[in-house]
């Protein structure tokens, strides 16, 4: 599901929301505006970011931090409008595959700690049981540690990536082959290729390649450190699927080799120029979907290409049990910040991409194409009735069933919600000084096991846990 980030209220805007199919993510910066968009269709899927670059420091205490952070937005008017938030958010785009060992433990520990403080003093707060926070937020080509992706799993959140798509007059970027420029990495590397062949994988960064600036690599001060800690690009092909707006399916590629098996919600996204180099791709962060290089103010381009995403999404969903919750579009300001004008996403616009993700949902998007000559169908052949063997089957089975299943059970709707299917009956214990209620279920696409909980009473407190 592809929604909007919405800055700043435009005309009609409500509008748009309310055609949206279930469980489209919208962002909202503030939370009258989230509970509007609730009012207008009560399923969607609603993110608050609370704006404080300003103070995404890391020093001193985090956990105080946590607390400060937290303190400057969720006051009197979050808790009367806390019902109509479903996710919040942690820092924006802090990380970087340039950072070092020291700087990445440092937004480790922060997304740690704030998660620890959310779980232990708001979470038992009643009004706040259902909200997630979104962790990491990363800017696009950029690598979220598996230890973040880890937090996220076992604490009940979710990780936030900004997949923008680079693209070129309406054509979403995929792979440059062997271009001019693409040839220049592979003669670079023809150089580097002794050092690279011997350090090609990091424990910490993982399997997959990261493009980079190769100048910073020569003049460097530490070539060999920064080659084997980048993994570079030795096959002289830069995928702009793999490295940019699909590169959050090879992180969680790592992330399942570890056991981990983190929701993503894309928190950032949309259309964005870029040039080509001999290192790389540099994308330009001033250029949106209304560029005259990108989608050039198309509404018809920028739609397919949200729905190319949305099918992306759908894919890989498919077998990794409905992991990827959505994206939102990035961004309706009404004006409020002149800089992101090429990104302004209004009406109408705003209905027709509602209109047409909704149209798109479950089926794959295919540029039209004449239609074939149809043929004439078959006579369909007339089913027999059911031979009475199977309703004696119907009953052995009744007698041996031991799972009555209630999609409206708490422990149920949870293990559905994640991809999940229940492999045994609901059933009770005094566990951990009060009695809960338990249930075993299964991944069918990973075989992973899960035991589902819930304090008795506490039916908005479901959670998961895997040995």
């Amino acid at each position: 599901m592809i929604g909007f980030h919405i800055q700043w209220p435009v005309p009609d805007w409500p509008q748009a929301i309310a055609h949206q199919p279930a469980g489209t993510p919208n962002k909202f910066f503030q939370v009258q505006a989230a509970a509007e968009a609730k009012a207008r269709n009560p399923q969607t899927k609603t993110i608050l970011r609370h704006f404080y670059d300003h103070g995404q420091l890391f020093e001193g205490d985090y956990r105080n931090r946590a607390r400060t952070y937290l303190k400057t937005f969720i006051d009197s008017t979050f808790d009367t409008l806390a019902h109509t938030v479903d996710y919040i958010e942690s820092w924006n785009e802090t990380l970087a595959n340039s950072q070092n060992d020291a700087e990445r433990q440092a937004r480790i520990d922060w997304e740690d700690a704030l998660t620890a403080v959310w779980n232990e003093e708001y979470r038992p707060n009643p009004l706040y049981k259902h909200i997630k926070i979104i962790l990491a937020n990363a800017a696009i080509g950029n690598d979220i540690p598996w230890q973040i992706a880890k937090i996220a799993y076992e604490r009940g959140h979710v990780l936030g990536y900004h997949p923008y798509m680079p693209m070129r007059d309406g054509v979403a970027f995929t792979n440059r082959g062997q271009s001019a420029a693409s040839r220049g990495v592979a003669a670079f590397m023809n150089f580097v290729d002794p050092v690279y062949r011997s350090n090609m994988r990091d424990a910490d960064s993982g399997p997959w390649w990261y493009p980079v600036n190769f100048d910073d690599i020569l003049h460097g001060e530490e070539a060999v450190s920064r080659l084997q800690k980048l993994n570079v690009l030795a096959s002289g092909v830069d995928d702009g699927r793999r490295y940019f707006w699909l590169r959050w399916q090879y992180m969680d590629s790592e992330y399942r080799s570890r056991g981990i098996y983190p929701q993503w919600m894309f928190t950032e996204s949309g259309p964005l120029n870029y040039s080509e180099h001999a290192w790389g791709l540099h994308l330009d962060a001033g250029g949106g979907w209304r560029h005259q290089q990108v989608c050039n103010g198309h509404v018809q381009q920028y739609v397919n290409a949200c729905l190319l995403f949305q099918n992306e999404m759908a894919a890989w969903n498919k077998n990794h049990g409905n992991r990827a919750l959505g994206a939102v579009l990035f961004t309706t300001t009404g004006g409020m910040s002149s800089i992101w004008n090429s990104f302004e996403t209004k009406q109408p616009e705003m209905d027709s991409i509602a209109a047409a993700v909704k149209g798109n949902v479950g089926t794959p998007y295919i540029p039209p194409v004449d239609p074939p000559t149809p043929t004439p169908n078959p006579t369909p052949t007339p089913e027999p009735e059911d031979p009475a063997w199977l309703e004696q089957a119907w009953n052995k089975s009744i007698e041996r069933q031991t799972i009555s299943l209630n999609p409206s059970a708490a422990l149920q709707k949870a293990i559905y919600a994640d991809g999940f299917v229940p492999v045994e009956t609901e059933w009770w214990e005094d566990f951990g000084g009060g009695k809960h209620a338990f249930m075993g279920a299964e991944n069918l696409s990973t075989g992973v096991r899960r035991l589902y909980y819930a304090p008795q009473g506490e039916w908005d407190n479901v959670r998961g846990y895997i040995k």
